[in-house]
């Protein structure tokens, strides 16, 4: 799999991204309203919170990369 990122393209709630080890995450909201990634890889919740998805976009943009993908839960 080849991702190309685009800098154009901004993280929202439920994005699926990859880190460059090829962890996979995702972006959540959480019970107060701030956004956060958690990483579905290792079953990590990053600390960091963010009142706007692109603020988590800008500090973790050079280790991860939004990718065209879903979640599906059944």
């Amino acid at each position: 799999m080849k991702i190309i990122y685009k800098q154009e393209e901004q993280w929202q709630l439920g994005d699926v991204v990859k880190s460059i080890s090829g962890d996979i995450g995702v972006i959540i909201q959480d019970a107060i309203c701030n956004y956060r990634m958690i990483n579905i890889t290792t079953n990590y919740l990053f600390v960091d919170k963010y009142d706007k998805p692109q603020d988590l976009q800008k500090d973790f943009q050079t280790r991860w990369h939004k990718v065209n993908a879903k979640l599906v839960i059944e």
